[in-house]
């Protein structure tokens, strides 16, 4: 039997608030008559959907799937109807654009520029987070495609993925430090230097250990971890630390003579962007020109 899409919104709200009691006050209508909903929605699937006990309700493997469609229905109702509130201005979007840290420096800065560029009012939004919680947003549809790192290692189920760019990357330091006089070096140059990288888990950081293990360089002993571009570019520039960034990353800063990047030599190591969207979702006009935008920005970056 299918599922009473009504009832998913009584899933989440116990789910968020923890029990029955809690959740039936928010929803306006009695414990007992909510507890018959969830029955209801058991009976509908087949299946229990959460575990009931002294200290409040949660969710087993069966409510937790449930309750990523029931955010994803109310993310579509809510982008639905801020779609139609822009079009009745005039405007056009939302257009929300998820992604990493590294993939937003540049690329998407300048595609929204020129997406922009002689039309009329546009609402676009860009979310800057890791790339399992950009993956959880663009399922919920919360944002409408999102940009990463792409490649053979990167599946995500219902996701497909488009390669934009190619780019290098670079040991990027201090402007003021010793090793600034330098324009390339190895690995085994660099190795003994204080370097900083991201924390372990995180794709970029993944890339940074293969670039060492595919040069049959030791990992360096001396390093610290930062959480964001931002931390890393100032750990490098004000620590005296040496990092591993694609070039573009850190290209402001280096035209502004704050950071130097040394080209690494004997190491096949480059950044792959991608766009990725949902399989099984439309993207909005707006959202298709943008893509094509990306596309023709992408080519058009050295």
């Amino acid at each position: 039997m299918k599922p009473d899409p009504r009832l998913l919104r009584y899933l989440r709200s116990i789910a968020e608030h923890g029990s029955f009691s809690q959740a039936a006050a928010v929803e306006n209508i009695s414990q007992p008559a909510l507890s018959n909903k969830i029955a209801l929605l058991e009976q509908q699937l087949g299946v229990t959907v959460m575990e009931r006990g002294r200290h409040g309700a949660t969710l087993n493997d069966y409510g937790a799937i449930l309750l990523r469609y029931a955010r994803a229905m109310d993310a579509m109702i809510d982008r639905a109807r801020e779609e139609v509130e822009h079009r009745r201005h005039g405007d056009e979007g939302p257009l929300v654009i998820g992604g990493t840290p590294a993939t937003l420096v540049r690329l998407v800065p300048t595609a929204i520029g020129k997406l922009a560029a002689g039309h009329g009012r546009m609402s676009i939004s860009v979310v800057e987070g890791d790339d399992d919680e950009m993956i959880d947003k663009l399922h919920t549809g919360e944002i409408d495609l999102m940009l990463s790192v792409s490649g053979p290692g990167m599946k995500y189920p219902g996701v497909v993925q488009e390669m934009l760019i190619q780019l290098p990357i670079a040991a990027a330091v201090s402007a003021q430090s010793p090793l600034a006089k330098l324009r390339t070096a190895s690995l085994s140059q660099l190795v003994a230097e204080q370097w900083v990288f991201p924390p372990r888990g995180s794709i970029f950081r993944q890339q940074v250990d293969a670039i060492f293990l595919n040069a049959g360089i030791t990992f360096p002993e001396s390093h610290w971890t930062a959480g964001s571009m931002m931390s890393l570019k100032s750990m490098i520039q004000y620590a005296g630390c040496i990092g591993i960034m694609p070039l573009h990353a850190f290209a402001l800063e280096a035209e502004a003579g704050f950071l130097h990047g040394i080209k690494l030599r004997n190491i096949s190591a480059n950044r792959t962007i991608g766009v990725m969207r949902l399989s099984d979702r439309t993207l909005s006009p707006l959202a298709e020109r943008f893509v094509d935008v990306l596309r023709e920005v992408a080519r058009g970056i050295d």
